[in-house]
């Protein structure tokens, strides 16, 4: 959630500047939920055989040993591979799989059972993510959108929103800028739906450093940020 509320610290007086009562502008955005990791139902137990006696006293040939299983290794769900290349028992280059409980799947680039490289990952009910991978999780270049239509596009780092990204949120709202641990960190913009804009620093998902504030009416603040709010030198136009 980002939450923007200000009190004017600062103006500068002269031509074009003049002294303003502090005023309080919110803005809510919140972002959407993760999504939900579902249960995982355990298996069915299989019927026992009806053993047979062999029609001849003679000594029954064994079956031959069925070829083992590709095997898919766990993220956050089990899971089951549907086709692709196989090596040491393990999911090895281009393939699919699926989610033991039928309702997430990629289709990709795997390594030794892990997603890695290029994938798409279906939660299904909208979320998916197309991009790079690395031992099963988000890392590198690529897009997350969720089902309400909120959508990130840029760098991933374990998982998380991590470098150089663009996120839009159903509502509207905007960023683009830099981002740490999944936070707007660094420099960046950020637009609200009712067009105020921030261009400056972000930490930790709040304004804060040097930036420039400016409502959908034109009226401006230049100066300083904390927590969210004016804070320190700046001036005020409008």
């Amino acid at each position: 959630m980002l939450t923007i509320g200000f009190a004017l610290a600062g103006c500068a007086s002269g031509p074009g500047r003049e002294r303003v009562a502090a005023e309080t502008q919110t803005a809510v955005v919140t972002a959407p939920a993760a999504p939900a990791v579902p249960k995982l139902e355990p298996e069915p137990e299989m019927a026992e055989p009806t053993a047979k006696r062999p029609p001849s006293p003679a000594k029954p040939v064994p079956p031959p040993k069925a070829a083992a299983a590709c095997k898919v290794k766990p993220d956050a769900v089990q899971w089951v591979h549907v086709s692709g290349e196989c090596r040491d028992g393990y999911a090895h280059g281009p393939g699919v799989a699926r989610s033991v409980k039928g309702k997430r799947r990629y289709e990709g680039l795997f390594a030794d059972g892990h997603f890695h490289g290029e994938g798409n990952y279906d939660w299904g009910a909208g979320v998916r993510y197309s991009g790079q991978f690395r031992m099963s999780r988000k890392e590198g270049s690529g897009t997350l959108t969720y089902g309400n239509g909120s959508q990130y596009t840029g760098e991933f780092q374990d998982n998380g929103y991590h470098g150089k990204g663009s996120y839009q949120s159903a509502d509207g709202a905007r960023y683009s800028g830099d981002f740490a641990r999944g936070q707007y960190h660094g420099s960046g913009s950020y637009v609200w739906p009712n067009g105020d804009s921030y261009t400056g620093q972000f930490r930790d998902g709040k304004m804060a450093g040097r930036g420039t504030y400016t409502k959908g009416n034109g009226d401006r603040y230049e100066g300083e940020f904390d927590n969210d709010a004016m804070h320190g030198e700046g001036a005020y136009y409008w």
